[in-house]
């Protein structure tokens, strides 16, 4: 196996995690023990962006005698957020009379697209798939919709002014501008004007991913905060936290927070910020597993995001049998972000895993 085709695997087993740096509009959280100066943002600003108008949720289905079978083509169920949302999906779909073929690529793109063409080969009445790579899929979703079959992204396009892929019926978004906002609203009402942050990112070939960094970049600027450093890790994992976060720290010894997609690489940073004695150093990630609980429960100031898998998934299999049964199927619609969690209401947030 290629060092790239390891890399873009990897970035699978966590791309569902994938809204990436980001929170969502429920929780606020309360500001950093050592933040000193007037705050960068004094009030929670509404957010105005172009998510703002999208609905929330699908019409609920009218149940109709058709036995239809849908596809869920899994990026990464071995992830405990996904296979949260596959679970919902599965639920929600059996519960209209429908039944579930589920296939787990387990992070390989290629075998996402092998098990995606095996669903249009099967004649599946709908198919259900967060694309790994959506270039590598893009035309595949031309061949469903060429065979009658609806199918229904997560995720894809992140930037949702940008049209659905040609052959998509409908995508969930995560609301990745939107927790963007969240994320970088937090920050901003936590640390002084003129902060300086952090960003880790993942180099993968993910526009979704891009997105997500550029809106949080776009947004913490915004609100008067300033981005000493953007990079990518080379891996997921704490030690790549840990390495990343110590060189950028040294860099740039003004840092206030540091902002990742994932509680595993936050985590890291916070290792290496104690190492360096650096505890007054913030970070923010995604997951809200075992990481985000342990570094949001050290109360100075650090948060997690944790999505709604449970509500996603009921939405993409809602999305689907609409689609299948020839119901009405908004084009987009978003997943709400998730919720921010931070100290004051870290112990009520469920641990995802």
């Amino acid at each position: 196996m290629s060092p790239r085709t390891g890399k873009i695997r990897r970035f699978g087993a966590l791309l569902l995690v994938l809204p990436i740096l980001t929170s969502a509009c429920s929780g606020s959280g309360g500001s950093p023990a050592n933040a000193s100066g007037p705050k960068a943002l004094t009030h929670a600003e509404p957010y105005t962006g172009p998510e703002a108008g999208l609905p929330t949720r699908y019409p609920e289905p009218t149940k109709t005698n058709a036995g239809i079978n849908v596809g869920i083509a899994c990026a990464a169920c071995q992830i405990p957020g996904v296979a949260l949302g596959a679970s919902a999906a599965r639920k929600t779909i059996e519960g209209l009379g429908g039944r579930v073929t589920l296939l787990d690529a387990g992070g390989d793109p290629q075998k996402q697209l092998s098990q995606f063409r095996q669903f249009v080969a099967q004649r599946v009445q709908a198919i259900i798939v967060q694309p790994l790579v959506e270039t590598a899929m893009a035309p595949a979703f031309v061949d469903a919709r060429v065979a009658g079959i609806p199918v229904i992204t997560i995720g894809s396009p992140g930037d949702t002014t940008k049209p659905l892929l040609p052959g998509v019926t409908s995508n969930v978004t995560f609301g990745l501008d939107q927790a963007a906002f969240t994320k970088a609203r937090y920050l901003a009402m936590s640390l002084p004007k003129d902060a300086e942050i952090g960003v880790l990112g993942y180099g993968v070939p993910s526009d979704s991913v891009k997105y997500g960094v550029d809106r949080t970049e776009y947004w913490a600027q915004q609100f008067g905060l300033k981005i000493a450093q953007r990079s990518d890790v080379p891996d997921l994992t704490i030690n790549a936290g840990q390495v990343a976060g110590t060189a950028m720290l040294e860099r740039n010894p003004g840092i206030k927070a540091v902002v990742s997609f994932t509680d595993a690489i936050t985590a890291g940073v916070l290792v290496s910020a104690r190492q360096l004695n650096k505890r007054d150093v913030i970070v923010c990630g995604t997951d809200y597993d075992k990481n985000g609980y342990q570094a949001v429960s050290t109360k100075n100031g650090s948060c997690s995001v944790r999505w709604n898998w449970e509500g996603l998934g009921k939405s993409v299999a809602q999305a689907a049998y609409l689609a299948a049964t020839k119901q009405t199927t908004p084009p987009v619609v978003s997943a709400g972000g998730g919720t921010l969690v931070t100290k004051d209401n870290y112990e009520q947030v469920p641990v995802v895993g």
